[in-house]
């Protein structure tokens, strides 16, 4: 059976009510070990342009504008 390297995270949400207390930040981390416990090599996150710079600090890169499209239209999600 071959080994999936690559995973992709599609979205991340904190309700407003629970933001600024580190629970992405976790959870992003808590994932990432998790998947690199399981052999994944890399972890994608899509991510609104406003959200990029929180996304630095969590140690991830900005890797562009992605390219994909939804109901015709650009994304304008970011990869991570």
């Amino acid at each position: 059976m071959k080994t999936v390297r690559n995973v992709m995270l599609l979205g991340l949400d904190v309700l407003p009510e629970y933001r600024g207390q580190g629970l992405a930040r976790e959870l992003v981390y808590r994932y990432s070990q998790r998947e690199k416990a399981n052999g994944r090599k890399k972890l994608f996150l899509t991510c609104l342009e406003q959200k990029v710079e929180m996304y630095k600090k969590f140690g991830l890169q900005d890797l562009g504008i992605a390219d994909s499209t939804w109901g015709g239209e650009k994304s304008g999600m970011r990869w991570c």
